[in-house]
């Protein structure tokens, strides 16, 4: 998985009226600086951190 692809990834989840769970996100947040923040800013409600 490349950094475009789970971006990709991030942004076809967002088409759904669901929750969705992507595991092993790191290349997103490796490769895109405030990745989360800029979701926010857009209005997406958007977690992170270890699922238990």
């Amino acid at each position: 998985m490349d950094i475009r692809a789970g971006a990709a990834l991030v942004i076809g989840s967002l088409a759904r009226n669901a929750e969705t769970v992507i595991v092993d996100a790191y290349q997103i947040f490796r490769g895109y600086q405030n990745f989360v923040n800029d979701l926010r800013n857009f209005g997406i409600d958007i977690k992170t951190g270890e699922m238990k």
